[in-house]
């Protein structure tokens, strides 16, 4: 890749980093770029979710299908790229010897080369980036340079982008359960302290989040019925 492209590509990933985009609208940009820099016909982000991996932005339901079936036989090359830290890439699908299963059936599905490099930015793994041609290919060591920088700038993105998010939740919440506490306060005719007290219990024994019994008041304007 020349210099001036791979300049252009860093600059849109930091551009993704200060936008107020969702994670959702990210991924999608950050799939768009690596198709056109890389040169593949299809791409996709496998992610860490708490009970496995999870398929995010992918550009094509081929790709959604033939992730799902790497997360589901614990194998192929995005999740050895995930876990491994390394980068996988493969020329030929009908002629893979390393992913058997996955291969045979991912070539199947009209894909013969792929590309799956670690999402990670310093102590933080995502996944990793998935990238499909349906020709055979043969990568070059630039184009896996390329891939490995090109995922350290996204998931740079996509951190800022989830951390963003997460900030937001929290205020939300906040401003929910202040909310919350006010109606208790006017309700009931107690202060903000026993409001609070009150929410927390019932958040408590009904072993769900503060802000959803916050919701649930501001929503009814009093506490739930049948714990009154």
């Amino acid at each position: 890749m020349e210099r001036d492209s791979l300049l252009s590509t860093l600059s849109e990933l930091a551009v993704l980093t200060l936008d107020e985009s969702d994670i959702e609208n990210t991924a999608e940009a950050v799939v768009s770029i690596a198709m056109h820099t890389i040169g593949c016909e299809y791409a996709g982000l496998t992610v860490f979710e708490p009970n496995g991996f999870a398929s995010l932005a992918p550009s094509d339901p081929i790709v959604e299908k033939v992730d799902k079936l790497q997360h589901h036989l614990q194998q192929g090359p995005c999740v050895e790229a995930a876990w491994e830290g390394d980068t996988f890439i493969s020329g030929d699908l009908t002629a893979e010897p390393r992913w058997p299963e996955w291969s045979k059936q991912a070539a199947a599905e009209g894909l013969r080369s792929m590309l799956a490099t670690r999402l990670v930015s310093g102590d933080h793994v995502l996944g990793a980036l998935n990238l499909y041609s349906s020709a055979p290919r043969d990568f070059t060591a630039d184009d896996r340079d390329f891939a490995r920088v090109f995922a350290v700038h996204a998931t740079t993105a996509l951190l800022a982008v989830r951390e963003r998010e997460s900030l937001r939740v929290a205020v939300d919440a906040r401003t929910l359960i202040g909310q919350a506490q006010g109606i208790l306060m006017e309700r009931f005719d107690i202060d903000a302290d026993r409001a609070f007290s009150v929410l927390r219990r019932y958040s408590q024994t009904r072993n769900v989040k503060l802000r959803v019994i916050a919701e649930d008041v501001v929503a009814s304007r009093t506490l739930p019925p049948e714990e009154r």
